[in-house]
Formats: structure tokens, C-alpha cells, sequence
């Protein structure tokens, strides 16, 4: 006498189904848990091929964020402007240029990261947001500041010259020149104003 593993009435001979609950017993009980186990297999197998799109998703989009943080065309102080616009993470611009072959310590917790980029040295201050852009060779004038005002004359600072504009979309720059030649930028500092 065989008995129901579901709810244990008395099998009859032959039945492939319990007549009292209609759980599937013998060689067709068998195949429907092995269909059980399937479904849970074939899940398994489903969840894994969406995760795995989704991280490969994850990973297109950052690759196109990284190459849209590359310099390109731009000149190394519409870059600056452009960066500081922007505000991407150190760890983010690592990726996009590369370990910082420098970094200086400007004041108590606060440092610079230094990059090569095409057209001169790339200054990311943390924390804080400023960028720093010091042009291969110094600049009498550049176009870029023909977008930003001057605010107030240049003051000398310990054989310096510093300049302040405001520019747009809330950007502020500083140029630096030397005292000698107060005419040549030798570094621009640009950073958001509404976030410093």
C-alpha cells in the first residue's frame, strides 16, 4: 500500500494523481518536481543574464562619462572653466587622465593634484572645488577671460600680481601673474562661486 506524500490518503493502483488532493505520484510525481527544479534553474539563469546586462550597462555609461570628461579641442583654461562647471570626483578624473604626477599640500587639510594635460598643468584642489590651470607658456591674453568681468583692480601680493573676474554660469576665476610682468597669467584658479 502506497500513501500520498501530500496529505497521506491510500494510493490506488494505477492512479498517477492522489484522488483526494490530486498531487502527482510515481514516475509522474518525479517529473513534475524535476520541472520544479527546472523553473528554479531556469530563474536562476534569468536573474544572472539581468544582472549581468545591467552591469554591463552600468559600465557603458560610465565609460561614456569618462570620455566626455576628456580635454579634447579645448584649450587648457576652457577646460579649467569646463571642470569646474562639471565637478566630477578626483576619482573620476583619475580615470580620465591618469594618476596625478604631483600633489602639494597648499594649506591644513587641503591639497592639489596635478595632472599634465595638453597644453599645460591641470590643479585639482580638494576639498573645495577649485581648479587650477598653469598654461605651458604664460598667457598675454586669453580668450576665454573675454567672457568674465573684471571685479575690482589687480592687487600685488608678495611679488604677485592677482587679478579676480566673474564669469558665467557662476564661475569666478583668479589669474596670477608676477609683479614683473603683470601682463602675463602664469596660473588660473576657476571655481563655481555658488558651491565656495
Amino acid at each position: 500500500m502506497m500513501l500520498c506524500q501530500r496529505c497521506k490518503a491510500e494510493l490506488e493502483e494505477g492512479f498517477q494523481f492522489c484522488s483526494k488532493c490530486g498531487a502527482p505520484h510515481g514516475a509522474t510525481g518525479r517529473f513534475f518536481r524535476g520541472v520544479q527544479n527546472r523553473r528554479s534553474l531556469y530563474l536562476g539563469i534569468t536573474l544572472a543574464v539581468a544582472l549581468f546586462a545591467g552591469g554591463l550597462t552600468f559600465l557603458a555609461a560610465r565609460q561614456n562619462q569618462i570620455a566626455g570628461l576628456k580635454q579634447g579641442k579645448r584649450d587648457g583654461l576652457t577646460y579649467a572653466a569646463w571642470l569646474a562647471q562639471e565637478s566630477p570626483s578626483l576619482s573620476t578624473l583619475q580615470a580620465v587622465l591618469g594618476r596625478a604626477f604631483r600633489d602639494s599640500q597648499v594649506a591644513a587639510g587641503r591639497s592639489i593634484a596635478w595632472f599634465k594635460i595638453s597644453d599645460g598643468f591641470l590643479g585639482v584642489e580638494s576639498p573645495g572645488g577649485f581648479i587650477h590651470f598653469r598654461p605651458n607658456k604664460p598667457a598675454l591674453h586669453n580668450p576665454v577671460l573675454s567672457r568674465y568681468q573684471r571685479r575690482g583692480d589687480p592687487v600685488t601680493v608678495a611679488g604677485g600680481v592677482v587679478t579676480n573676474y566673474e564669469g558665467p554660469n557662476d564661475l569666478a576665476l583668479t589669474a596670477l601673474a608676477s609683479e614683473k610682468q603683470p601682463a602675463v597669467v602664469n596660473e588660473f584658479i576657476v571655481w563655481k562661486r555658488s558651491e565656495n
